[in-house]
């Protein structure tokens, strides 16, 4: 099973002015660039500052109080309550209680990160010593920037290492001011790294995938399937003449066979309409035999590897006529559990199709 494969040259450069603007609030973007370091600190603090709380009060409510009897009786100046403890006290516990800030901070040189692709990531590059390991959950289709180059070159800001087919890549930076974006193409979503040399990077960062949905997935209505089937079946003439009609609109022609007892199938278009994740198959059916074949056209389905995909819509016959090449076009949409497939239509698909008997004849005729 695999997602759209796309050719992505290398060193060519990638817009990321979309998703900056999406998430100029979000917390990726606390600060701006001169202040990266700083972001980092922050967002820390922010994390542990309870810790450091929690221990000052639990020190400040173990401590003796006592009263400045020589302002207890002054009418200008109300009873001051100070703390009877030595100075250099109070400043050992102040270090035990930033103590708990450094300890989380140290381990941030190796990271994990949900994906998402409304998000600008951070990564602080390696650039004095080692190098930044960047993984994701599986291969990774494409790579595109500015600055980043496979060797050491005068113009470029960083160097990286990248197999194409591998879910990693190593990267340092080349130059102490090195910036850029680099755009990873990963189940054909763009995900965009902002990347800066920094004496204190993240050697290893960890993408998975989080599996908690945003939200319901919207259904497709019957009528928008059969819209998607006519623009599919007049495809041809769209790419003639309305080639704007086609936008978000994938096509692919594997012109490949499912051997069946007495017939075969042969899938020659696969569609994929993006906006509603479903995908229209037009087959044809090769009836060799000297009798007619009875399927059911509402039991089609696509195997991939270990899923099965059941149809959302079929515009099937459901008979193969002796000696005949019968065509069908059904569709499947999402991936049966009320999330997306994503699915390129350029897979190796196996067709499921299911006979049916022989209708009966009514009593009485021949």
């Amino acid at each position: 099973m695999k997602p759209l494969d796309q050719e992505f040259p290398a060193g060519s450069r990638a817009h990321a002015g979309p998703f900056r603007s999406t998430c100029a609030s979000s917390q990726h973007q606390f600060f701006a660039r001169s202040g990266f370091l700083l972001g980092q600190f922050s967002i820390g603090l922010q994390d542990h500052f309870k810790r450091i709380l929690q221990v000052l009060a639990s020190l400040f409510q173990s401590l003796a109080l006592g009263v400045n009897a020589r302002n207890l009786f002054h009418p200008g100046c109300p009873p001051t309550v100070h703390l009877l403890v030595r100075r250099s006290q109070l400043h050992a516990h102040i270090l035990i209680g930033f103590g708990f800030l450094a300890q989380p901070l140290a381990a941030n040189e190796i990271v994990q990160k949900p994906l998402d692709e409304l998000v600008i990531y951070n990564l602080p590059i390696a650039f004095k010593s080692g190098n930044t390991t960047v993984l994701f959950p599986s291969a990774i289709s494409g790579l595109y920037a500015k600055s980043v180059t496979v060797q050491e070159q005068a113009n470029a800001d960083f160097l990286i290492s990248f197999t194409p087919g591998n879910y990693y890549f190593t990267i340092r930076a080349l130059k102490h001011e090195a910036d850029d974006h680099l755009t990873v193409i990963y189940n054909r979503k763009a995900y965009v790294l902002r990347l800066s040399a920094s004496e204190k990077p993240f050697y290893a960062v960890t993408f998975y995938q989080d599996w908690r949905p945003r939200g319901h997935v919207r259904p497709v209505a019957p009528e928008r399937l059969l819209s998607l089937m006519d623009k599919a079946k007049a495809y041809p003439l769209l790419q003639k003449g309305s080639p704007d009609a086609l936008a978000g609109v994938l096509h692919a022609a594997p012109d490949t066979v499912n051997y069946y007892d007495n017939f075969k199938l042969w899938v020659r278009d696969v569609w994929r309409f993006e906006q509603e994740d479903t995908l229209i198959f037009r087959i044809e059916l090769e009836n060799t035999s000297d009798g007619a074949i009875y399927y059911k056209p509402q039991d089609l389905a696509v195997r991939l590897e270990d899923r099965i995909f059941t149809q959302s819509i079929a515009d099937a016959s459901g008979i193969m006529p002796p000696k005949s090449i019968t065509p069908a076009f059904f569709a499947i949409t999402g991936n049966g559990e009320g999330g997306r497939n994503n699915l390129a239509p350029d897979n190796k698909w196996n067709i499921l199709v299911v006979r049916a008997e022989a209708p009966r004849q009514l009593e009485g005729s021949k």
